[in-house]
């Protein structure tokens, strides 16, 4: 269905620790083709875009995993886009939270919005985990010692956010 967002779990639950994936991500590409989330055992960071489901690793590499890999958390859409943006120069994520809030209409602040955001990028940093084994350890969040950052410069690609409006606190991000 267009204009709607579907969400597999709550960010509190998988920063809780529950990894275990009860939705594949076949199940998943029949409501959307555009969303962000993660693996089962918090394997990797999942991107879709235009219906291909990306796992980005911890090592820096980016696979396409079967669509019967299943996730315990996942934001996903049918992408349709209402307006499109220039942005010339946007040095941080402060300044794109910024741009894409400013692109929000003032009525819409209330409603999740899906952007995908296309270019060249002087720096493009990825976060991921290694993926853990069961049984999942439940604690509140993933430490930052856990968590592997690559930063790549000069590439081309495509980033997927998704805002979510205030209220959403604590069920997502």
């Amino acid at each position: 269905m267009e204009k709607t967002l579907y969400q597999v779990s709550t960010l509190q639950s998988l920063m809780m620790g529950n990894y275990y994936g009860f939705v594949s991500y076949d199940e998943l590409l029949k409501l959307g083709d555009t969303g962000i989330g993660t693996f089962e055992g918090l394997d990797g960071e999942m991107i879709t875009v235009d219906g291909v489901v990306y796992r980005a690793k911890a090592d820096g590499s980016v696979e396409v995993p079967p669509t019967s890999a299943l996730t315990p958390y996942c934001v996903m859409a049918k992408f349709v886009p209402e307006r499109t943006l220039e942005i010339d120069d946007c040095p941080d994520y402060a300044s794109l939270c910024r741009v894409l809030d400013g692109a929000v209409p003032a009525g819409e602040r209330n409603l999740f919005h899906i952007a995908k955001i296309t270019g060249e990028f002087d720096t493009a940093l990825t976060r991921s985990v290694v993926g853990k084994v069961p049984p999942y350890e439940l604690y509140d969040g993933v430490a930052p010692s856990e968590q592997i950052r690559i930063s790549m410069q000069d590439v081309g690609g495509t980033a997927i956010a998704v805002r979510c409006p205030d209220y959403m606190d604590r069920l997502n991000l």
